[in-house]
């Protein structure tokens, strides 16, 4: 059954109603934490959050070894700034400074291990860290410029470009697994394409402040709390509404799902409200499959989708080289019928 929104809440064989976690419940009702889902989504810095905008510093910091150029975002946590390395070639990187309101919070906290869980990557479709510090007292990441643009509201793109960018994705997830890392925020707004990959897209997975790193524990050592979400409504897992702390990759599968349905559909498997859409999750309502929304679709690219959000995890493909193993078997048959 098709469904422009999902439901708010179903019942249960008892007659009961599941519902939200009592604190993400809070934020989406305009609690102290407004509408994120959590305070440590104020650790993005790509511009995308719009939901709590910090004050531009007058003055461009001062980082060893780079020429800090200007602002080319602003986010929830902090500043973004274009630079130039003091070397030959010059290349550009992205220069992320914590703001100074945050200093001392969990959210600095988050920024530094996103230095440290990035530094362990070493893929092309991963940002890389290049270097971290501290600047007037304030943490300091830099990483590779990445060209191109969000892949925010890009769709519906043609077919053969989005399996392009999950192909991609996929591997960047592989080489996570490998490294023990779970993003946990994997989405069109934290994916940068540009075309100059096959003669298509090449695209990058940006902003880790959510990630899970390899040594964590259940609380990442003190920084989640019983009960509290990570994430963002259209794409998480729902085990990631309740467990953050036990998520694995197949966490991220899910979320890759709902960005290729959004990719393809130019919509999310669910839309609505974020409190709706994570009451849907949470009741484990199933999607709309996605061959009802866009036909001709090869055979088994919404089969794969439709195994990707599955409500129960272990439903789900197994591991991201079994995802990348099919999305190059797809796109190598778009090819060769192009």
């Amino acid at each position: 059954m098709k469904q422009s929104e999902p439901p708010p809440g179903r019942a249960d064989g008892d007659g009961s109603t599941a519902h939200l976690p009592d604190d993400v419940a809070c934020r989406l009702d305009g609690g102290p934490q407004d509408d994120a889902i959590d305070a440590a989504a104020r650790t993005r810095l790509d511009g995308v959050d719009e939901t709590r905008k910090v004050e531009v510093p007058r003055a461009l910091p001062e980082i060893p070894g780079i020429d800090v150029r200007r602002v080319v975002g602003t986010g929830s946590s902090g500043t973004v700034y274009l630079g130039r390395r003091k070397t030959s070639g010059r290349p550009r990187v992205a220069v992320k400074v914590l703001a100074a309101s945050l200093r001392g919070t969990v959210v600095e906290e988050r920024f530094r291990r996103e230095v440290e869980i990035t530094s362990r990557l070493d893929c092309v479709h991963i940002v890389k860290t290049t270097a971290a510090g501290v600047t007037d007292g304030l943490p300091f990441v830099v990483s590779d410029w990445v060209a191109g643009r969000s892949m925010t509201g890009l769709g519906p793109i043609a077919v053969g470009d989005a399996v392009a960018v999950g192909r991609q994705m996929a591997i960047a997830l592989t080489h996570m697994e490998r490294a023990g890392v779970v993003h946990r925020d994997v989405k069109p707004g934290n994916i940068v394409a540009d075309g100059a990959d096959r003669g298509g897209l090449r695209a990058t997975l940006i902003d880790f402040g959510l990630a899970r790193g390899p040594d964590d524990d259940e609380t990442e050592h003190g920084l989640l709390s019983p009960r509290q979400s990570l994430g963002s409504p259209n794409y998480l897992a729902p085990e990631q509404l309740e467990h953050p702390g036990r998520v694995d990759c197949r966490a991220d599968l899910y979320a890759l799902g709902s960005t290729l349905y959004e990719l393809i559909c130019g919509r999310p498997p669910f839309v609505g409200k974020p409190r709706d859409v994570l009451q849907a999750k949470l009741n484990g309502d199933p999607a709309c499959p996605i061959e009802s929304r866009v036909g001709g679709l090869p055979g088994d690219l919404p089969e794969l989708i439709g195994r990707l959000l599955r409500i129960d995890r272990e439903e789900r493909p197994g591991s991201p080289r079994e995802v990348l193993d099919t999305l190059r078997d797809i796109e190598t048959r778009l090819e060769d019928s192009g």
